[in-house]
């Protein structure tokens, strides 16, 4: 599980045994956190290395919490406001926008 708010700071618990594992301090433009998906890979046996985050300027940041890097981001014109992620076998993302 992972756990964000106003600061940009995400919080890795083990559910299994309810500890706290890792703090991640985003970058200085990351400045709020509005949602946070695990995004499932292909063959990677469900360890949920890979998370969505969208952040309070609009754009999706896609980070790897084992290699603590931010991967990619995928912004628009218009304000991203919400996204989708299929359960399984991960090609698209779907997006609310602002306009």
């Amino acid at each position: 599980m992972v756990v964000s708010g106003y600061l940009p700071v995400l919080a890795v618990f083990l559910m299994d045994k309810w500890k706290m594992i890792k703090l991640i301090n985003l970058p200085d433009y990351i400045n709020t956190v509005k949602k946070i998906q695990f995004i499932p890979e292909n063959f990677d046996g469900g360890c949920n290395r890979l998370l969505a985050i969208l952040s309070g300027n609009g754009i999706i940041y896609f980070y790897n919490i084992e290699l603590n890097v931010l991967m990619t981001e995928l912004k628009s014109k218009s304000k991203i406001i919400n996204f989708f992620t299929p359960e399984t076998n991960i090609k698209y993302v779907a997006c609310l926008l602002c306009s």
